[in-house]
Parts: C-alpha cells; sequence; structure tokens
C-alpha cells in the first residue's frame, strides 16, 4: 500500500472507531443516568441526605438571585426525575439528537477524505455530472479567491458536503423512486447504493423517522406537526400529539446508526480504492 493511501485508510479508520466510540458512550450515559436516579430513590428514603445540600455550585445561566445552584438530596432527585429537567425523557431525546448529529459529522468528515483523496475524480468527474449553474458558479470563485490548490480543494469539498443532508436523509446514501421499486446513487457520489439497500433497508427507514423526530424535538417542542407527518410518513400519529422515545426505541435508533455506519466504510474503501475492510475494533 503506497503512502497516500496508507495515510486515508488511516484516517477513514480514525474517524469510525471515534464515532463508534462516542455512539457506544452516548448509550452508557443513558444507562448511567437511570442508575443515578434509582440510586437517588435509595438514599433520599434517609431523611437526613433527602434535605441535606448535595449540590452547590455557579451557575453559567440565571437572574442575579440564581448565581449559584443549590438543591438538596430529594430536590436533586425530583430534577432528575422531571421531564422539564434532567428526567429520563429528556436524556433520551438529548442522546438521539446527539448521536443523529454524531453520524451526519462521521458521514460528512470521511466522504471528505475520500474526496480529497482523488480530487481530480470525486470533484471533477463522478460528483460534479449533474453540478447546476449555480454550483458551478461558486466552485469558479473559489478557485479564484483561494490562495493555493489545497485550500481550493478544501472549500470546494465543503461547499459539496454544506446541504448534503436537506430534505430527504436517506438521498444523501440512496435515491429511491417513488415506489421504492428502483434506486440510484445517492447525493454523496460514492456508490452507495446497492450495498446500502441490499443490507441496510430498513435501518435506513429508520434514520429518515429518527432525523424527523429529532426536528420535531429541536424546533418544535417534540410536537407532531404536518411537516412531521409527511417527512415521516408515520400515519398512525396525529398532529398535535408529543413524540415519544423509549430506552428501546433509542436502543434499535443506534444499532441502526452503527449498521449503516459499518455498510458505508466498508463501500468508502471499496469506491476510493483501497483493498481493506476496517475491523470493528475494540472500544
Amino acid at each position: 500500500m503506497e503512502n497516500k493511501e496508507k495515510t486515508t485508510s488511516s484516517a477513514l479508520k480514525e474517524k469510525y472507531n471515534r464515532f463508534r466510540t462516542h455512539l457506544r458512550r452516548s448509550w452508557i450515559n443513558v444507562q448511567l443516568h437511570l442508575q443515578i436516579k434509582e440510586i437517588l430513590k435509595e438514599k433520599c428514603k434517609d431523611n437526613d441526605y433527602a434535605n441535606k445540600i448535595v449540590t452547590d455550585c455557579k451557575s453559567p445561566v440565571g437572574a442575579d438571585n440564581q448565581e449559584n445552584i443549590r438543591l438538596r438530596g430529594k430536590s436533586l432527585l425530583g430534577f432528575v426525575e422531571s421531564k422539564k429537567g434532567a428526567g429520563t425523557e429528556w436524556a433520551l431525546e438529548w442522546t438521539l439528537a446527539s448521536s443523529i448529529a454524531l453520524f451526519e459529522a462521521f458521514i460528512s468528515d470521511t466522504a471528505a477524505i475520500a474526496y480529497l483523496s482523488d480530487p481530480e475524480r470525486f470533484l471533477l468527474g463522478e460528483m460534479n455530472q449533474n453540478s447546476t449553474d449555480r454550483e458551478n458558479y461558486k466552485v469558479s470563485e473559489i478557485i479564484i479567491k483561494s490562495n493555493s490548490r489545497e485550500e481550493a480543494l478544501e472549500k470546494i469539498v465543503e461547499e459539496k458536503l454544506r446541504s448534503i443532508f436537506y430534505g430527504n436523509p436517506i438521498d444523501a446514501f440512496i435515491k429511491y423512486n417513488k415506489d421504492c421499486t428502483s434506486h440510484r446513487d445517492g447525493k454523496l457520489r460514492l456508490k452507495l447504493n446497492n450495498i446500502l439497500n441490499n443490507n441496510c433497508k430498513i435501518e435506513l427507514k429508520l434514520y429518515a423517522e429518527m432525523v424527523g423526530r429529532r426536528n420535531a424535538i429541536v424546533h418544535n417542542a417534540g410536537i407532531i406537526d404536518s411537516k412531521y407527518v409527511r417527512e415521516v410518513g408515520v400515519k398512525r400519529l396525529s398532529l398535535g400529539d408529543k413524540v415519544k422515545i423509549n430506552d428501546t426505541y433509542l436502543f434499535d435508533s443506534l444499532k441502526a446508526l452503527d449498521t449503516i455506519a459499518k455498510f458505508y466504510i466498508e463501500q468508502v474503501f471499496c469506491t476510493i480504492g483501497i483493498d481493506e475492510k476496517p475491523k470493528n475494533a475494540k472500544l
């Protein structure tokens, strides 16, 4: 393996292992939260602990009279159990949103590594086939304003990946026709459609649903609106309902992201011409 291939291979493996480590830690944090709640319940059976100040720290946010956060044992338990505070529901929602962000950052970072490993092929060839006049103008502008070839290439890749997850998130990987009977390569242009369709069709559908839930949580306080129903296509839900996330749904969601990542990174190696498969390292 040549030095350039080794560098690219190492960079891709490092991104993949880091993503899986963070995904695993996200699930551990949820389990830790559940354990803390049970421990606090037991400790608060002791009235001395329940009424003792157990948290006393500065607050980064608050009014003048809220400079410090001071919580007694029973108040801390109430906060951990609260849906509005650090309760289980909040922990599950936060973990879902942060895990999707981790996944999309992993995809963008590794796609950038792949593109820069062979710019002539990915930026001037396969990726550029369906570029619009506006996109071509933007690329020309970047080239003119950049101080070096390396700077120009990095900015072009950044521009190409900027909107990769806009719209239907599955389209980044694979483009289906309306009745899903045929498909072609997605917006990433890394020849992912066959391997993902054959191995991750269910996981990709769940990923799209996860993104819809994440968007509802982040942008609409978790309330289902017409945009959510249109994007996700879940008929059994009613407008105005609140999306629900339990630990089973979160477990399945993180497992789906890990599965998609596995087949995605294998195909990236294949597409750029590196004859090896990244191994699932011990995390």
